[in-house]
């Protein structure tokens, strides 16, 4: 699979179904960061039918592989929705880098990854949530995003379909 970028050891590129296993441990690390150890409820098995299985994948995701090891440091996970006032937009759904790689320039590269799909596919916009506490914040600061619950009062709700 072709990267999207080289740093050093660290390769950015799309994931692949055999990648499932070592994103669903870094699914588990990000929940475990985020104080939400039993959050994931999905295993790698559903990632695999859900990202690759399909004729239409539900998300899309980019990892950074350390390939002196052949091991997963980082991944996105997004994907494609609808707004009816801007058209098609991507949700960046999770990024996450392991804590030892942090600050060291991948987490920006996997989420440009990210960018560079919306771009390409002409969307209007990228979207996402973070916790309030999270000192990523400032990441995206340096980006521009805009905080929509600060400047538009939007606010986001689930609904559990149990």
């Amino acid at each position: 699979m072709e990267a999207i970028l080289k740093m050093g050891d660290i390769v950015i590129r799309p994931a692949q179904k055999l990648d499932c296993g070592q994103i669903r441990a870094l699914i588990q690390e990000l929940a475990d960061y985020q104080q939400m150890p039993d959050g994931p409820k999905i295993g790698a098995d559903v990632l695999e039918r859900d990202g690759f299985d399909g004729e239409r994948p539900l998300f899309l995701s980019t990892v950074a592989e350390d390939t002196k090891t052949n091991k997963l440091v980082g991944y996105t996970l997004f994907y494609y929705l609808y707004d009816c006032f801007e058209g098609k937009y991507l949700y960046l759904e999770d990024i996450c880098v392991t804590e030892a790689y942090r600050k060291k320039g991948f987490g920006a590269a996997l989420f440009e990854s990210v960018v560079k799909v919306g771009v390409e596919t002409d969307c209007s916009s990228m979207r996402w949530d973070v916790l309030k506490w999270n000192p990523a914040r400032k990441f995206y600061d340096k980006y521009g995003a805009t905080n929509l619950t600060e400047t538009k009062g939007v606010l986001f709700y689930r609904y559990y379909n149990k």
